[in-house]
């Protein structure tokens, strides 16, 4: 199965690293859908709810809130650089990010459940 690395990196070190076969990002430009062996790549991240799609099962997908970065993709290395994260939180259609501190990242399952600070 062809898949790539993924990491979060904030000022407090390497926050998420995991496999994945597919990853769903917004830049100022719209967004994104990125899979393996995807084109070398340098964008600036929008504030939005990440989607990373793992490979141990088609229905294991986190959700990481992101407030702005930078994503590097090279080979089969997806790279996000962000100052800070945080965690999302529905109201019907409507997502909206709060409680950010630097260094935070928040994963939320497929489910819903926040699944904790990492």
């Amino acid at each position: 199965m062809t898949y790539m690395t993924v990491q979060v990196v904030t000022p407090d070190g390497i926050r998420y690293d995991h496999h994945a076969n597919y990853i769903s990002i917004k830049t100022p430009d719209g967004e994104m859908g990125i899979l393996p062996d995807h084109i070398n790549l340098i964008a600036p991240l929008t504030v939005h709810e990440m989607k990373i799609r793992r490979t141990d099962d088609e229905n294991h997908v986190d959700w990481i809130a992101i407030n702005g970065g930078v994503i590097t993709l090279s080979e089969k290395t997806f790279v996000l650089v962000t100052d800070m994260s945080g965690r999302t939180l529905f109201s019907g259609n409507t997502q909206t990010i709060s409680g950010l501190q630097p260094g935070a990242v928040i994963i939320r399952t497929a489910a819903g459940a926040v699944k904790g600070l990492i």
